[in-house]
């Protein structure tokens, strides 16, 4: 699929690449962001610096009183999230599928007593 500013981009890498990753580390450091957006949702995708782990913020917009955030506590390789970002754009193909917003970068982490 190509990538544009209304179409959303999905990445792939081959089965035998995933194979060779290792578990997450417990912590891990998520650095680069892409946001997408559906009618309904903001999905806020982020990889670690080797692109090697990748987690998923959903985040809700029906509802502009409240803040409806939601951390997929799964963590998900390159494959997987790009096979997750497809599922939702063909889940949303009726109200415009799932569109590519912008790439971010940051460091966000959190210290748990």
């Amino acid at each position: 699929m190509a990538s544009s500013e209304n179409e959303a981009s999905y990445h792939s890498t081959s089965p035998a690449s995933d194979e060779l990753r290792s578990l997450p580390p417990e912590h891990t450091c998520i650095q680069k962001f892409r946001l997408y957006e559906t009618l309904s949702n903001f999905y806020m995708i982020g990889t670690d610096k080797s692109n090697t782990y990748w987690r998923v913020l959903k985040i809700g917009r029906l509802d502009p009183s409240e803040l409806n955030v939601r951390e997929d506590s799964t963590t998900y390789t390159e494959s997987e999230i790009s096979d997750l970002l497809r599922r939702i754009h063909e889940g949303n193909k009726s109200t415009g599928g799932l569109k590519f917003v912008t790439t971010c970068y940051g460091i966000v982490g959190m210290y748990d007593q």
